[in-house]
């Protein structure tokens, strides 16, 4: 709290507090929901999604322990309470994010890993033979680890793009005059850039006007110190999530752009920059570009969730559509050297 009330310049900030004011007590029309709502079961396919069937294991956890050990239930009781809070909490919050249940996610494994254990004890007890119980919980465990590492690939093949990107404008500061401001732009893509720390330090990340007609993040104030950088309130901040155009610069004061290689559309506002998908006009070049998936387009089967190794694809079902996230640099630039 101290750290916190020295950087926003206040006598007491308590950001847990302000939190849940936010997201529970605001005012209509200026709450989370404006980023836009879900049903509850969009947490049950995300944790389906994330921990498989360790999801939920980890919430009936208590029922293979009461014929086990009910002294052990206690302990139990201390690691799920947290659990369905948490849950039912965020659950019945219109406005829904995946890192919302980030909190949890070290005592949904706990709590699954007490399933697990005292399944094992319970089927121990029906089986007069070791050797059963003890294949079953190697099977369950190389099941569980194939599947999560698929997982794992999946996400690194299919959306570890922005970061490869980010890394690819951070090595081009030697192509430039240290000395001059470089705004790498992005438009329809501002949400998937990392961090501006990835960039050098005379880069300026700017966005252009896109189809995206919401609020965009603000920048920290330059050639202040840092408690009034921290504490100032960016220009164009609004509480409703309206589009402000002082977030936004020309499109001719770009050095870079990031974009997708999907088929510009100007009609919602977006810059004119590919003429086809994968089809770039003239006046741009590519300095970078690496594959992603399109998550706007209609993927199909396993393949989306899991990784399929290249032998088993003809076997499970799946349809993916990928498209090329790209450093664009725009040809004649006058900052190069």
């Amino acid at each position: 709290m101290m750290v916190d009330s020295f950087y926003y310049k206040q006598n007491y900030a308590f950001v847990p507090l302000n939190i849940v004011l936010y997201n529970i007590f605001s005012k209509n029309g200026e709450g989370p929901e404006i980023f836009g709502t879900e049903p509850f079961t969009y947490y049950l396919r995300n944790l389906l999604l994330n921990f498989n069937v360790s999801f939920i294991a980890a919430y009936i956890a208590f029922l293979p322990t009461l014929k086990v050990n009910s002294h052990k239930l206690e302990r139990i009781i201390c690691v799920m309470a947290p659990i369905f809070i948490w849950s039912f909490v965020f659950g019945f919050q219109a406005h829904k994010e995946e890192r919302f249940l980030y909190p949890i996610y070290p005592l949904i494994a706990i709590s699954a890993a007490f399933f697990f254990v005292d399944l094992f004890g319970v089927l121990s007890e029906f089986v007069s033979f070791k050797r059963p119980v003890i294949l079953g919980k190697i099977l369950a465990a190389f099941i569980i680890t194939v599947i999560s590492c698929l997982r794992i690939i999946s996400l690194v093949e299919n959306y570890s793009a922005p970061l490869h990107v980010a890394k690819a404008v951070s090595q081009l500061s030697d192509f430039y005059d240290q000395s001059a401001t470089i705004n790498v732009c992005t438009g329809r893509e501002w949400y998937h850039f990392p961090t501006s720390f990835f960039l050098p330090k005379n880069f300026r990340l700017r966005f252009v006007k896109s189809s995206f007609d919401g609020l965009l993040p603000g920048d920290f104030r330059e050639g202040v110190p840092i408690q009034h950088a921290t504490s100032c309130i960016p220009i164009g901040m609004n509480a409703k999530n309206q589009f402000s155009s002082d977030k936004v610069v020309e499109f001719e004061a770009c050095d870079l752009l990031i974009d997708n290689s999907i088929k510009s559309n100007t009609a919602v506002g977006d810059p004119d920059v590919w003429v086809d998908d994968n089809n770039l006009r003239p006046e741009f070049e590519i300095h970078y570009s690496t594959r992603m998936i399109n998550s706007a387009a209609i993927n199909g089967g396993i393949g989306r969730i899991i990784h399929i190794p290249r032998p088993f694809q003809r076997l499970v079902p799946t349809s993916l559509e990928y498209m090329n996230l790209c450093v664009l640099k725009i040809k004649d630039d006058k900052q190069k050297r």
